[in-house]
């Protein structure tokens, strides 16, 4: 069986193409076995394990796979455990047989029995090693408990007093009628026993309230099985006490040994009580688990309700309620004065609430630190009592962890917030320079300012986008707008109104130097457009910073007050209209480069056309006039003829230099 663990290495592998079905069928083997079968390599890493690993330990085999044996080991026997380990590796032995504790997943740990075979090469080098880990916590803790109850056992027949013992023995007859017992077993099971009562009474009063928990009676019961094999039998079960002063119920650890006295079958029953060890069990195992919601969960509030729960059934207590405080801000105290200060967490009986007549004890305890609690936990009991040390650590120790979860739920909430705005403001810069490019591309300002609206108001999600610059009167007029789809009214019905807010509110809302918010903006009917007023329930107004159009602003706008605005994103816009407002800058300075160029070349053309077209035309025409008087009188009117049609061109050629100018 040990050399299977080779075969299984990765548990994993069992379903990769081309595994055979002999070594599955060894792989489900081995899961079906209730020791756990494991294998490590030469560094004491885990490489292969079985299912049982999961049953004994709690952790999941995918990832422990990889990690070291020693992690496991609790700390007071990891020291012998390296020494016998390396003594069996440096003295060539074969195999290890020795007993230890192993941590579980809710902290606690279980003692262990190792087997394990050394793994060497053909030269001799350690390469690993294999074996089986078995639990034997239960039958250790037994024949402890046995024995020690067996040795109170021998008390109890040499008429020893026993009177003053945490134990309770109860000794019975061949025919299970009570011949002896101690005033202990009174106060334990709540009810008292007296010398001939049939142990079926005690039966009935030891019935287990847990379930999966091993009865006293019954064909198979612990006493029907220790009678029968004439072996001790032990257990543990919860019993219900309603006389109890500690609460209502409690735990046993209860041994059955039968024995013979002068050569009659007796049987004794010891009984000790253990309700503060399961207690603080349940206490450790309820923390453990608490812990790893608070460390590994994502729903805080799921964790609150699982530690009130959980803090009612650990005390007893009547309910359990997290009363919050508002947060601070800034790392100021809540709102109202300083802290409540919870210095004992224990607050003394007699705490009634408003409208009740009982009284309670009620224990506080703070949910985060002095300067930034996130609240306070309190516990009550319906019955007046003060609560143990233990229990007042507890539930601090319930606080502690639900105020790790509230502050690791709060930074992974800034962190989410972190992450949202750094992509908002990536997506913002890829619309900037999107809409830089396009509006550098373009030829007309109208259809800069197109852009800019058009990707602003779609980039903000806002009902209403528009640039509006001022008139030759400093008055504010829509010059292009955009808006979302089935919205009331249409972009066209914008151009051409006028913010109902005058030139100062412009200049303050530039000098301000940043946006500003309106909760109404009207948008008042103009010359270019006399159509009735138009209203927006919220705007944003960011100035359009340009050296042509100072005044311009880009104003983004909901119908609906219901519909929100998105502030946490203003620094965002107002960077994206700065830089549409550089690239339409840019774009009008390149349109009158342009026409500079188109002037400067018109110019030129002006001075080649009178410096050297109309000079030459003008020697041509003297020349041709001083023939005119060499000739017959046909050819000097035909030279004259020639000389008028050069002047008139002279002409239409110094109308068209005066043409060529700017105006």
């Amino acid at each position: 069986m040990t050399s299977a663990p080779g075969d299984a290495r990765d548990p994993g592998t069992r379903d990769r193409p081309g595994r055979h079905s002999g070594d599955e069928q060894t792989a489900d083997l081995l899961d079906t076995l209730s020791e756990v079968v494991f294998r490590t390599d030469a560094e004491g890493r885990w490489t292969y394990l079985n299912k049982a690993w999961t049953r004994l330990t709690g952790f999941e085999i995918g990832p422990s796979i990889g990690l070291r044996f020693l992690d496991y080991v609790h700390p007071d026997e990891l020291e012998h455990t390296v020494t016998l380990f390396m003594g069996v590796v440096a003295g060539g032995a074969d195999h290890c047989h020795h007993e230890t504790r192993y941590r579980t997943r809710d902290g606690s740990y279980r003692r262990v029995q190792i087997r394990a075979n050394v793994i060497r090469d053909v030269t001799g080098e350690v390469i690993g090693n294999t074996g089986t880990i078995l639990d034997v916590t239960d039958s250790r803790r037994g024949s402890e408990t046995i024995g020690e109850h067996a040795a109170l056992l021998e008390l109890v027949s040499a008429q020893a007093p026993t009177d003053g013992l945490a134990t309770g023995v109860v000794v019975y007859d061949a025919d299970l009628c009570l011949r002896r017992g101690s005033p202990v077993v009174d106060r334990l099971v709540g009810a008292p026993q007296r010398v001939g009562d049939p142990l079926a009474q005690l039966v009935d009063l030891l019935t287990p309230t847990a379930p999966r928990q091993r009865a006293l009676g019954g064909e198979w019961g612990m006493v029907s099985v220790a009678r029968r094999t004439n072996h001790a039998q032990v257990g543990d079960i919860d019993i219900a006490v309603p006389t109890a002063a500690d609460g209502p119920g409690r735990s046993l650890r209860v041994s059955v040994i039968p024995y013979l006295a002068d050569g009659t079958e007796m049987t004794a029953l010891v009984l000790a009580d253990i309700t503060d060890l399961r207690r603080a069990e349940r206490r450790q195992a309820a923390l453990a688990r608490l812990g790893h919601r608070a460390a590994f969960g994502s729903d805080v509030e799921a964790l609150v309700r699982e530690a009130t729960r959980t803090v009612v059934s650990t005390l007893g207590a009547a309910d359990c309620e997290l009363l919050r405080l508002d947060p601070p801000v800034g790392g100021d105290p809540p709102v109202g004065g300083d802290p409540p200060d919870i210095g004992d967490p224990r607050m003394g009986g007699g705490i009634s609430p408003p409208g009740s007549s009982d009284e309670v004890t009620v224990l506080a305890a703070r949910v985060g630190g002095m300067s930034s609690p996130f609240g306070i936990l309190t516990a009550r009991t319906a019955v007046p009592r003060r609560f143990t040390d233990d229990e007042v650590q507890f539930v601090q120790a319930v606080a502690d962890l639900l105020a790790a979860a509230f502050e690791r739920d709060r930074t992974d909430q800034e962190l989410r917030g972190l992450y949202r705005r750094a992509e908002r403001g990536r997506s913002w810069l890829a619309a900037s320079t999107n809409t830089t490019t396009r509006v550098l591309a373009t030829t007309e300002p109208r259809d800069a300012l197109d852009l800019v609206a058009g990707a602003a108001r779609a980039m903000a999600e806002t009902d209403v986008g528009a640039v509006a610059v001022p008139d030759e009167h400093g008055r504010l007029v829509i010059s292009t707008a955009d808006t979302a789809p089935g919205q009331p009214i249409t972009a066209d019905s914008l151009l051409g109104r006028t913010p109902a807010r005058g030139r100062d509110w412009v200049t303050g809302a530039v000098a301000a130097g940043g946006p500003i918010v309106l909760n109404h903006l009207d948008l008042r009917a103009s010359g270019t457009n006399p159509a009735p007023g138009r209203s927006i329930a919220t705007a944003l107004i960011v100035p359009f910073r340009t050296s042509s159009q100072p005044s311009a602003v880009l104003i983004l706008g909901n119908h609906t007050a219901a519909s929100r605005l998105p502030l946490h994103e203003a620094a965002l816009i107002e960077a994206f209209a700065n830089d549409a407002a550089l690239a339409v800058e840019l774009t009008r300075t390149q349109r009158d480069r342009a026409r500079l160029a188109v002037f400067q070349d018109r110019d030129r053309i002006a001075r080649d056309l009178h410096d050297q077209v109309i000079q030459r035309l003008f020697a041509v025409g003297l020349h041709l006039q001083s023939l005119t008087r060499a000739v017959g009188d046909i050819a000097a009117a035909r030279l004259t003829s020639a000389i008028d049609a050069i002047d008139h061109t002279i002409d239409d050629i110094r109308r068209t230099i005066f043409q060529l100018h700017p105006s």
